[in-house]
């Protein structure tokens, strides 16, 4: 097989997972077409305080996860499909350990360099080399760790937590508000109070809130000196899963993330087909 070839079997896979990735956009962008979101107001009448909240959030379609995990199932093949080229360049198609060569991607740094003998036995010193360049486990390339981690989950025990959540939101309306009613205060001749005031978007990320989004969850409070301003909230579709994410990612952002990376580790390593 040439080196073309053998590069071959790895890109088609990337390729691959590129398709899904556009099919889960559209899947996305289709979920969104329906206003699966709205966000009401009320008033706690003890604190003064306006509470935004959804009143409604419909819950994310199954293809959203199957499809997640497609795009990553294609990842780690491609990455695999990598491992073992690199091997058979070495020893020859096929490698007596063909059923046993897998890309090492390990808990921990302590751990890395038995996963990697172990999975990648037969490859060059100058493959390992790149190989503890990279950084594949847990600590070190988190990007390909949580690939590995969230790829088991959706392999071997269950769908992959996709679901709503609010990604962010714009504070831009509320700000201006409060310094229109400032300005409000100012002489009719003030040049400020003239020029009046705008303030751009200001959209500020959110962490911590419930995964994932159901009706009647509280997405911010205002107090009562800011009235109830028009706040626009950034929803969208995330995953979760808190063996391997500390807190809900937005899908495709994360998706991107891993595509790039694992086009990197086959550009990296490109040269040891040769």
């Amino acid at each position: 097989m040439t080196p073309e070839q053998r590069l071959r079997q790895v890109t088609s896979k990337v390729v691959r997972a590129e398709a899904h990735f556009e099919t889960l956009t559209r899947e996305i962008h289709a979920f969104r077409d329906t206003n699966p979101f709205q966000i009401s107001t009320r008033n706690d009448p003890a604190s003064g305080q306006t509470i935004y909240f959804a009143s409604r959030a419909e819950p994310c379609p199954e293809a959203i996860a199957l499809t997640t995990g497609d795009v990553m199932q294609c990842l780690v093949t491609a990455l695999d499909h990598l491992a073992y080229q690199l091997v058979a360049r070495e020893v020859g198609d096929p490698p007596p350990n063909a059923n046993k060569i897998y890309f090492p991607v390990a808990k921990d740094a302590q751990s890395f360099p038995d996963d990697r003998d172990r999975k990648m036995r037969g490859a060059h010193p100058d493959t390992f080399i790149i190989l503890d360049g990279l950084e594949p486990y847990k600590g070190g390339d988190d990007v390909l760790w949580r690939l590995h981690k969230l790829n088991n989950i959706d392999k071997h025990r269950t769908l992959l937590a996709a679901g709503s959540a609010m990604h962010s939101f714009d504070f831009g309306s509320a700000v201006e508000k409060m310094i229109q009613r400032d300005v409000a205060k100012l002489p009719e001749d003030s040049q400020l109070r003239k020029a009046g005031v705008k303030v751009p978007p200001l959209f500020l990320a959110t962490a911590g809130h419930e995964f994932p989004l159901e009706p009647g969850k509280e997405l911010l409070r205002l107090g009562p000196e800011m009235g109830a301003p028009r706040v626009n909230f950034e929803m969208g579709v995330a995953l979760h899963e808190p063996e391997a994410l500390d807190a809900p990612v937005p899908v495709t952002e994360m998706l991107f993330e891993m595509i790039a990376r694992v086009k990197a580790v086959a550009l990296a390593l490109a040269p040891r087909l040769q």
